[in-house]
């Protein structure tokens, strides 16, 4: 396969940048405005890792939530951006590896997250530079575990799927 790979395909939360400590916070703080006091299995529970709209609508339905979602996930998008400029920081090796990497392959970010939230990171951090290719949530119709975002960049990039390795740290991202 090594003889054959030509690009590898990133997801971007929990494998480029440590965002899970401030997803969770982001939550909790989401959730609090509403009168929630949200346990860690509760937040485990609801879905995580599933994408924001997922997680509040379960959290809507079993905390009887009648705010619209779009409302909540605006608080929580606000409330996530400002602990990310903040806290955020990328994994341990991460930089040294996209150095190297980018050298080789052609490096893609194929995240459900949001263009704005995923811009802000790579901007962040300098990563841009890095990735010949950048696709974001909020560009297909259907996010993870569906494979869109990844047809989507595999056509971007010009390769086939067995050209490509994607890097993933969840099960919605593997399926």
């Amino acid at each position: 396969m090594a003889e054959n790979l030509k690009a590898i395909l990133f997801d971007m939360d929990g494998v480029l940048i440590d965002s899970e400590p401030i997803h969770f916070e982001a939550n909790l703080e989401t959730l609090k405005r509403f009168g929630i006091d949200l346990s860690e299995s509760d937040y485990l529970s609801l879905g995580v890792g599933k994408g924001d709209h997922s997680f509040y609508q379960r959290a809507s339905e079993k905390f009887g939530i009648t705010v619209d979602i779009q409302t909540i996930l605006k608080i929580k998008k606000d409330i996530y951006k400002s602990s990310l400029i903040k806290k955020g920081k990328l994994m341990p090796g991460v930089l040294d590896a996209l150095k190297y990497l980018s050298t080789i392959y052609d490096l893609a970010i194929v995240s459900s997250g949001l263009r704005e939230i995923n811009d802000l990171i790579l901007d962040k951090f300098s990563l841009r530079s890095y990735f010949r290719e950048i696709c974001n949530g909020n560009e297909v119709s259907r996010v993870k575990p569906f494979p869109d975002l990844y047809l989507r960049a595999l056509e971007a990039l010009g390769y086939s799927g067995n050209e490509c390795v994607a890097v993933e740290d969840s099960e919605t991202g593997v399926l």
